[in-house]
């Protein structure tokens, strides 16, 4: 392609066309975090006649959210994704509620569980069961009936039982959607009753309900809707806004969510800003690392990265903003928004230490991370929810900005430190004949190790005094407490030996690669595998089982992870010894 590309610039008209490719390939790049993002399959007229119901509030989680939100999450819960078949999620619960027949025998209940699929009959490649044969099946009953028992007991589920809780729950939440208890729209005056809400198709009773009309402007969408007739589904949503909106204008109802909120989460949903900042920051990554090997790309590549790289910063930033605005809190409460601020804080210091040291391979690290961290948070969503939550009592505080901001932070630095190791030693492996690059790498791994080992040891101090203000103690030795402090010690071994001239580049990027472990068994084993007073990240749903009952649950993409990290290191060190062998006998030779 180089070759191509230097015959056709000793001309005019190639200049121009490698001018013209370079443009192409620049707004294909920034564009396609932005607009490469799959549409809908369903009928388009009903689909778009439906958008005036879709920020009208719903309550249900221990806050107001807009109904768009309440679709979504209701498929996650039924279906483990976002959508089903490629339809808009708000168009698809109103088929569930208004086709109830259709989605009873239609397969769509994840059964996520490989012994609970045997048991039912499943093949080993089916995840997905209808409601009505998941009910009628007696070996799912006769599951239910021994949960029942261990509930009765007084006694915690193990690993399988709370799979076969979760499926379930499933269940009960799309027959909840059929039958419109969930669907609580309709506030309450205040009163002894103000903090449930009313569902239009299960709480109003009689003509003189203050609040019928809402369930006779349904009954018109629905018919509507299933005469799949976009104008009068149009006119007929319209209708129902027109009932529900006024309701949370009334200071009786105590409604203290207002309509531009709801607004602007709809938009949230609509964008989806990690998703496509994970986009720009798998091509930013691309455009740097194409400088390192085609030099005649060198400078637009460089640019054009850069702008990828603030591109995904600023995509970020809109939307952990977003989420603040709208939950009135720090955006890092669970695992999901750990892993997007990590990819954040990975993009804001590869542009301040790029600034300082230069733009490339810093970019080429914090790029890297930030598409990894952004690609696993959104194609994990049966693992980390990805939707706004009620902050738990304990994390009330304004601790929350100070504490957890810098620990996630320090995270951040030591995971852009292993990409940036990973990148020194594959260069060594892969580029021999470049030794310059390796060499160049070296003090962007120490320096990126010595910012995250910072913010992390400060983050611990601010966690002792957060927990002396919350439990009356500085240090209790929690798995979270615990862990912190020997991935701190870990990193701060490796700085202490690069310092005192015992190891060199290589040893600092093993180190900075063997750092890992630890940071993951902080990071992530002890909120999903041990039991502790910071269990709030997300680990509750395993919380009876036994510690190797929770690793079958360790999902097998960490393992796999876990593994290549093994190998990786062995084929550093091996490589290493090679090298040192090949030395020794070019030395030898030499002398002799």
């Amino acid at each position: 392609m180089n070759c191509i590309l230097r015959v056709l610039n000793n001309n005019l008209l190639g200049g121009i066309f490698s001018s013209y490719c370079r443009l192409m390939i620049t707004m294909l790049v920034i564009g396609s975090g932005l607009f490469l993002r799959p549409q809908s399959s369903q009928a388009v007229g009903v689909a778009d006649s439906i958008d005036a119901i879709r920020s009208l509030p719903v309550q249900q989680g221990g806050r107001i959210k807009p109904l768009d939100t309440f679709a979504r999450e209701s498929l996650l819960n039924i279906a483990g994704d976002l959508k089903w078949k490629d339809q808009d999620p708000l168009y698809t619960i109103l088929s569930m509620k208004f086709e109830g027949e259709k989605w009873a025998n239609e397969p769509i209940l994840f059964v996520s569980w490989m012994p609970l699929r045997e048991r039912l009959g499943m093949g080993t490649r089916e995840h997905y069961i209808s409601l009505e044969k998941l009910l009628s099946h007696p070996e799912f009953q006769k599951v239910m009936s021994d949960l029942q028992e261990t509930r009765d007991e007084g006694e915690e589920f193990d690993s399988e039982q709370t799979e076969y809780a979760r499926t379930y729950h499933r269940a009960m939440t799309l027959r909840s959607v059929m039958d419109g208890s969930d669907w609580k729209m309709l506030p309450r005056p205040k009163g002894p009753s103000s903090e449930t809400w009313r569902s239009p198709f299960t709480d109003l009773v009689g003509d003189e309900d203050p609040q019928i009309d809402v369930q006779k402007a349904f009954k018109s969408l629905e018919v509507a809707f299933l005469a799949q007739d976009g104008t009068t589904s149009a006119v007929a949503a319209a209708e129902v806004a027109s009932h529900v909106t006024p309701l949370m204008e009334i200071p009786e109802n105590g409604v203290d969510t207002p309509i531009w909120k709801l607004n602007l989460e709809v938009r949230y949903n609509q964008i989806q800003p990690f998703s496509a900042a994970g986009n720009m920051a798998l091509a930013g990554f691309l455009l740097f690392s194409l400088g390192l090997f085609a030099t005649s790309t060198e400078k637009w590549t460089l640019n054009v990265g850069s702008v990828c790289l603030l591109g995904v910063f600023l995509l970020t930033t809109f939307g952990l903003g977003t989420r603040v605005v709208l939950s009135q809190r720090g955006p890092i409460s669970n695992i999901y928004e750990t892993m997007i601020y990590i990819g954040w804080g990975s993009c804001l210091f590869g542009l301040i230490l790029g600034a300082i040291y230069g733009m490339r391979l810093w970019g080429m690290g914090a790029t890297l991370t930030a598409a990894i961290m952004l690609f696993i948070a959104e194609h994990s969503y049966t693992s980390f929810d990805p939707f706004i939550t009620p902050l738990v009592p304990v994390l009330r505080s304004n601790w929350l900005w100070f504490h957890v901001q810098v620990i996630i932070l320090g995270y951040a630095g030591l995971f852009l430190t292993i990409t940036l190791s990973h990148l020194r030693l594959a260069f060594s492996f892969f580029l021999p004949g470049r030794p310059e690059l390796t060499r160049s790498m070296d003090p962007f791994v120490h320096r990126a190790m010595q910012v995250g080992s910072a913010s992390l040891g400060i983050g611990i101090i601010l966690g002792g005094i957060w927990a002396d203000y919350s439990w009356g103690r500085y240090w209790g030795w929690d798995p979270k407490e615990t862990w912190s402090l020997i991935t701190l010690l870990c990193y701060l071994a490796v700085l202490h030996a690069r310092f005192a001239g015992s190891i060199g580049g290589f040893g600092t990027s093993v180190g900075g690669v063997l750092g890992v472990f630890p940071l993951l068994m902080c990071y992530y084993g002890v909120n999903f595998l041990l039991v502790g007073l910071h269990s709030y990240a997300g680990s509750d749903a395993n919380a009876g089982a036994s510690f190797f009952q929770k690793l079958l649950t360790v999902p097998m993409g960490l393992k796999m992870f876990v593994l290549f990290e093994t190998v990786f290191l062995g084929m550093a060190w091996s490589h290493k010894n090679l090298r040192g062998k090949s030395k020794k006998a070019d030395s030898e030779q030499e002398e002799i």
